[in-house]
């Protein structure tokens, strides 16, 4: 399901910045807006990203991770458009100048509904949804591997693909992120939900990210049946599974498409 508020507010953003060429470079655009870019490659692992406001220079500062290069990973990129997210959300920005700092510790698995509409920002800022649509809308089922050629020409993760897609396809998909074994983030298609996914908890134990682990650098794929994955008393049919590693240690996606 699209976020509305924030979709319309990335549009907007893009459409008064004058930006059409891709891929989206979010630094540029906090620069814009003079916001001062702090980049350090000492942050710590689980340090994504922080949004600050500095009372006595009376601006915004961004501090955000990059290699020892100095290069912003894709992973990165959503961090800082995140950071924009907030920046851009009139709430957000009076939160932000009263408290300070917002720091972006949880990426793109998060439940806290500021950070929820923030992610939703920065993935209509990245991916436009004029710009992507041409791309997944056709006959036939969308394949982790296109998804992974969408993530190349906008410079995004593989899993900020597969979730946009999820958000905007017209047809029935399930994408989920998990770790050791459980649901850590689900997405489901509007048309998905209206034709039998169901909220999943545990991996199952036959399923491809439990067989192979969290270190698939290519997608893999089969058939299977959706009791497999939505339990038994689901309404049985057959699906497509395909799964892959995704750039948060230990994280995999799997993606569960069907034709409705």
């Amino acid at each position: 399901m699209v976020d509305s508020k924030a979709e319309a507010l990335a549009e907007e953003v893009l459409s008064a910045l004058e930006l059409d060429t891709f891929p989206i470079d979010p630094l540029k655009i906090a620069a814009d807006e003079k916001i001062e870019l702090a980049p350090s490659s000492n942050f710590g692992r689980e340090f994504h990203g922080c949004l600050q406001y500095h009372w006595p220079q009376g601006k915004f500062i961004l501090c955000y991770p990059v290699d020892a290069a100095g290069v912003l990973s894709p992973r990165g990129r959503f961090s800082v458009a995140h950071e924009l997210g907030h920046f851009y959300n009139l709430n957000d920005r009076t939160f932000l100048i009263e408290n300070a700092c917002n720091e972006a510790l949880g990426g793109f698995i998060c439940d806290d509904e500021m950070e929820f509409a923030a992610n939703s920002f920065a993935g209509a800022l990245l991916i436009p949804r004029s710009a992507v649509l041409p791309m997944i809308t056709g006959s036939g089922l969308m394949e982790l591997s296109a998804l992974k050629k969408i993530s190349v020409c906008f410079n995004t993760s593989i899993q900020c693909a597969a979730l946009r897609y999820a958000k905007l396809t017209t047809r029935s998909c399930s994408i989920i992120i998990s770790r050791n074994g459980r649901r850590r983030f689900q997405v489901d298609s509007d048309q998905a939900l209206k034709s039998g996914a169901r909220r999943v908890r545990m991996i199952p134990p036959d399923s491809l990210v439990a067989k192979r682990g969290p270190h698939l650098s290519y997608p893999v794929g089969r058939d299977t049946l959706s009791t497999t994955w939505f339990g038994d008393d689901s309404r049985s049919f057959r699906m497509r599974e395909e799964a892959i590693g995704v750039d948060v240690p230990g994280h995999s996606l799997t993606m569960l498409s069907w034709d409705s």
